[in-house]
């Protein structure tokens, strides 16, 4: 019979370390309740459990506590002489970047791609991307579990696309960076673990506009010279509504409001104001960057300012003041030479000054550029 106090879990206990040695990439997961934990126990030891230095852990060892008052969990040693851990994530989901990259690892192999996951930091944490390089397929299959903001990743994507081909990017959320897929292909892919005793599952799940996303897990999915494929994409492909290859194509057609108050700007200072555009006239200025109205996606768009509003600067995120007026597309050239190509934008018409606002102002996935090169 469970013990009744198992409810109350006290979410600063380690619940996760790794076996093999403090750099392994091997991750466990401690079962919480006491008779869970005796079969753990007898499948692994006790010895051999590390707070792990890919968890963001200290490195030393680690021991199974068994409890039957509150729930079970690791513990450092009582060692007087042991340094003190920095470790700031403990739970199951913590660990989701190895185990991923175990998972996919193996999945991989099955399909006859011998591929080794290369974990990549962004500032959050050891495993903020799991990358596979593909050689069979010359893919790049790349889990974002913890994105960058937005103008970043697309700094990123173009980079990555021109010298590694194609990228396949699995999400860890719903955020601007999958919706900025779904307008470009009529999807995106997104990645998530269950616990399953003590392991973590790795489910696929398809994202598409207006639809309830669908999960499959990853041993249902296949890897193909088009990509990852999941069931539900199978039967979006056979019905023509999505299209491959879709990150350097320009977005589907869409309708985007822009109510006033609602709408907030971030310059793209790599991009040149285009050469030709109607909006260039005595008194006004063009600002390239990304809009982002309540609601709706982030779009690539060049601002018209008069010529009286201060200069924004990529430090900040803006919210447009009054009245805001879409005018027809035009192109936007990537600063760097002739060899640059352009990007299709939605030029903006703002006639009154910004009410400056910090970052936060952008939702995750589309705040303020942070300083230091992506890999």
């Amino acid at each position: 019979m469970e013990d009744p106090t198992l409810g109350q879990i006290d979410t600063r206990l380690i619940q996760t370390a790794v076996i093999g040695g403090r750099d392994s990439d091997q991750p466990v997961i401690l079962p919480e309740q006491p008779h869970h934990l005796d079969e753990f126990v007898r499948e692994f030891g006790r010895d051999d459990f590390w707070c792990g230095t890919l968890l963001g852990g200290c490195g030393e060892p680690l021991r199974p506590k068994r409890y039957v008052t509150k729930v079970c969990h690791f513990a450092h040693g009582a060692d007087p002489g042991r340094g003190e851990c920095h470790r700031t994530s403990h739970s199951a989901a913590d660990a989701d970047h190895l185990f991923v990259k175990a998972h996919v690892a193996r999945w991989l192999a099955g399909q006859g791609d011998a591929a080794q996951g290369e974990l990549r930091s962004f500032g959050h944490c050891h495993g903020d991307a799991v990358v596979f390089r593909l050689r069979r397929t010359k893919t790049h299959l790349r889990f974002e579990l913890h994105p960058e903001d937005y103008r970043s990743w697309r700094r990123a994507a173009d980079s990555l696309g021109a010298k590694a081909g194609r990228i396949e990017w699995v999400f860890g959320r719903d955020d601007a960076l999958a919706r900025d897929m779904v307008a470009r292909r009529g999807y995106a892919l997104l990645v998530r673990c269950e616990t399953e005793g003590n392991d973590r599952r790795v489910f696929i799940g398809t994202v598409t506009d207006g639809k309830k996303t669908p999960w499959a897990p990853l041993e249902h999915c296949r890897m193909t010279e088009s990509g990852l494929v999941t069931p539900a994409l199978e039967e979006l492909r056979a019905a023509g509504a999505v299209r491959d290859d879709g990150l350097g194509r320009e977005p589907f057609p869409s309708s985007v409001a822009l109510p006033g108050g609602q709408v907030v700007f971030a310059v793209d200072a790599e991009a040149a104001p285009p050469s030709a555009s109607p909006l260039h006239v005595p008194g006004r200025r063009l600002v390239p960057g990304f809009v982002k109205p309540a609601g709706s996606r982030i779009v690539r768009a060049c601002l018209s300012l008069p010529d009286t509003v201060p200069e924004p600067t990529e430090q900040y995120v803006y919210r447009l003041a009054g009245s805001v007026r879409p005018r027809r597309p035009g192109r936007v050239a990537r600063r760097g030479g002739p060899g640059h190509t352009g990007e299709r934008t939605a030029p903006v018409h703002a006639g009154r000054p910004f009410r400056g606002r910090p970052a936060p102002a952008l939702p995750p996935g589309a705040s303020r550029l942070r300083p230091g090169a992506r890999p």
